[in-house]
This record gives C-alpha cells, sequence and structure tokens, in this order.
C-alpha cells in the first residue's frame, strides 16, 4: 500500500538535511508496498 504522506518542505538551500527529509519520506510512502506498487510509482 503507498501511503499519502505529504511532501517535505525543503528551503532553497539544498543540505543534507534536506536529503535527509526525502529519504524520510520516500520511505514513509513505500514501507508497506509491495513490488509491483514499488514498480508502478
Amino acid at each position: 500500500m503507498i501511503h499519502d504522506v505529504p511532501k517535505p518542505e525543503l528551503s532553497p538551500n539544498f543540505t543534507i538535511d534536506a536529503i535527509h527529509k526525502i529519504r524520510e519520506w520516500h520511505y514513509e510512502r513505500l514501507k508497506d508496498a509491495t513490488i509491483e506498487e514499488r514498480l508502478d510509482r
């Protein structure tokens, strides 16, 4: 199942913190997804 997690707010200064936010957001969206759902995204 793909979760509807809102995209993180990123500042114009792309920092390591922004990368962590993106990775966490991506994980939360796909943590319970099947392989087929992951491939469709």
